[in-house]
């Protein structure tokens, strides 16, 4: 599913993480989604790089801390 919420054919890669201490190789799909990216960063002056789903999130149980804007695993 597309960040537009229509559904999208993806080329899948896997890619291999280390945050702190903890390594992690994942499978992650790939699609332009270079409009939308570039209407958030326009709109909100951050720069997005990539998109994490909640599935990845899960199941290497990292946390998003909202109100301290930290990532924890």
């Amino acid at each position: 599913m597309g960040i537009d919420g229509d559904r999208k054919i993806t080329s899948q890669i896997e890619a291999n993480l280390m945050f702190e201490d903890k390594r992690v190789s994942e499978l992650f799909s790939v699609l332009d989604a270079n409009k939308a990216i570039m209407q958030i960063e326009k709109e909100s002056g951050i720069q997005i790089h990539g998109i994490l789903g909640i599935p990845f999130l899960t199941q290497n149980k990292w946390i998003l801390d909202f109100s301290d804007l930290t990532l924890q695993c």
